[in-house]
């Protein structure tokens, strides 16, 4: 099975510090350490079965939950370089303007 390289876009950076930050203001103990296995966990689904999630609204952009959080990880793969590029790591409860203007952004 090829494995792929799983890469960030610039904005992902900002996108993981606002819910590093939202998680370390919570009173539930080790709450962001959890959050960050999490997504380890999804992103190590992405680098061998990255075609498995979803395409999310026909946009080529494919979909993935961060298993036990309300955050999707939204990537495009690049299959001549067998990379996985994240564009965002969005609340699921983000309106579809506000995902599509987000993703619109990382992808240029």
């Amino acid at each position: 099975m090829a494995r792929y390289t799983v890469v960030f876009s610039a904005s992902v950076e900002a996108d993981l510090n606002d819910v590093a930050h939202w998680y370390s203001q919570q009173k539930v103990k080790d709450l962001t350490q959890y959050f960050w296995e999490q997504l380890q966990a999804a992103i190590h689904h992405m680098e061998t079965m990255p075609k498995s999630s979803p395409f999310w609204h026909q946009s080529g952009i494919r979909r993935m939950q961060i298993p036990k959080f309300p955050y999707h990880l939204y990537y495009d793969i690049q299959e001549s370089s067998s990379t996985v590029r994240i564009l965002g790591i969005i609340h699921k409860r983000r309106s579809i303007s506000f995902i599509s203007a987000k993703l619109s952004q990382a992808k240029s």
